[in-house]
């Protein structure tokens, strides 16, 4: 019979308590469990960060690709319907608070066709007569900044005190200068009926007749005046050419400009996005003539509507006026005023504008871009990203669109001082 002995000894139990001993269990201690989760908690931040950094990004690309697909339905529609079709980017106002300024010209003078090297610099006089007189007055903008626009502007003359020169009315016309570098000392009749500089190329302004003394005339200028990119405004007086030799016109004008510019007085609201529409032209009945013309369709007939992010604004649209009004058709709010501009595609698949300069990286100047509309640059208002998006006016569509972010941004905005863009 096999008996088994117990070990009883010190040395015994010694040894088995050593052989247990040596047989680990396998784990974590709770040092290295805090410095995993740590090391995860870290690699999981840095992966975030990169990857909002990533959306912000794609965000302006998206908004950029959303307008360029736009622009492609609106010219494919143009083309293969053989009418024109137009893409509005509609952009909600926040509400805004109006403000009226007048203020009489920074320069003026009047030449007389006798005198054709001279001129009477700080005097406004017309006259139709064989002496023509031919007035000229240059007037300051402000500098819009903040997201202030000129809704407003409205010229205002008038006859001080009865006319010594011919009868009641005369008709007065009132044109748009360009160019305004002139200046009224040196300005004469030789440079600018004879040498052809500084005509009244912004085209015709308003026709008024003036039927009584100390009366306020008005014209709106507001067109010309929002496209000015200089701060300046410059118009031209004249009177009806008769040469009869009698002396027919006022011998004592005045004007000042009347400005209107609405400040933005609190944020658009988050649930009104920005939008472009594409709308066709359609054949109408002419409530005027009966007959068929072409007319804008309504934007409730979009053929697409495209939402951009909140976060991404129009900085410098096409368009030489800005069409502020309320839009009924599509925003959730039914009675918030928007500000529309507007390519305009073709049926040959045109783009209605002149191909700009470009270089390879583009920044050029505020007043380089608004003389093209068909440009687009747009903003992302988290990071200051932009895209410009330049659409040829080719028949062959190539795009050409450049991102810019960091210092580049720097590098753009600075180009387009002093007006500030945003």
């Amino acid at each position: 019979m096999a008996t088994f002995r117990i070990p009883t000894t010190e040395a015994g139990i010694g040894a088995g308590a050593g052989g247990i001993g040596r047989r680990r269990r396998g784990g974590f201690t709770l040092l290295e469990l805090v410095v995993v989760i740590f090391i995860m908690i870290l690699m999981a931040a840095l992966a975030v960060a990169s990857f909002h950094k990533f959306l912000e990004t794609e965000r302006i690309r998206l908004a950029g690709g959303s307008l360029d697909s736009s622009i492609r339905l609106a010219r494919q529609y143009a083309m293969s319907k053989r009418v024109r079709c137009m893409v509005e980017l509609v952009t909600p106002d926040p509400p805004m608070s109006t403000s009226t300024s007048s203020a009489g010209p920074i320069d003026s003078c009047t030449l007389v066709s006798i005198w054709l090297d001279s001129s009477s610099p700080g005097v406004l006089q017309i006259n139709g007569g064989y002496q023509r007189y031919v007035a000229y007055a240059k007037f300051s903008l402000p500098v819009l900044t903040g997201g202030a626009v000129l809704e407003r502007a409205v010229l205002k003359f008038r006859q001080n005190g009865p006319t010594i020169w011919g009868p009641l009315p005369v008709q007065v016309t009132v044109k748009g200068l360009e160019n305004d570098t002139w200046s009224g000392a040196s300005l004469t009749w030789r440079i600018v009926n004879v040498n052809g500089e500084y005509p009244a190329d912004a085209g015709t302004l308003g026709v008024l007749g003036v039927a009584a003394a100390d009366t306020d005339y008005e014209v709106d200028v507001t067109s010309l005046a929002q496209v000015q990119t200089d701060g300046l405004l410059s118009v031209q007086f004249t009177c009806p050419d008769d040469r009869s030799g009698d002396n027919h016109g006022l011998n004592a004008l005045s004007a000042t400009l009347e400005l209107t510019v609405a400040t933005p007085a609190g944020e658009v609201a988050d649930h009104l996005p920005r939008q472009v529409r594409v709308l066709p032209f359609r054949r109408a009945i002419s409530p005027l003539t009966g007959g068929l013309s072409w007319t804008l369709d309504q934007d409730a007939n979009a053929l697409q509507v495209v939402e951009l992010p909140r976060n991404v604004v129009f900085v410098l649209t096409p368009g030489k006026a800005v069409a502020r009004q309320y839009d009924p058709a599509v925003l959730p709010d039914k009675c918030t005023p928007v500000s529309k501009t507007f390519f305009l595609l073709t049926p040959d698949g045109a783009c209605s504008a002149a191909a700009p300069d470009m270089p390879d990286d583009p920044v050029g100047n505020r007043e380089h871009w608004m003389s093209f509309s068909n440009t687009v640059i747009l903003r992302n208002t988290d990071n200051d990203d932009l895209c410009l998006l330049y659409v040829p006016p080719a028949t062959s569509f190539t795009r050409q669109r450049y991102l810019f972010a960091g210092a580049e941004v720097d590098e753009f905005r600075s180009a387009h001082s002093p007006y500030a863009l945003w």
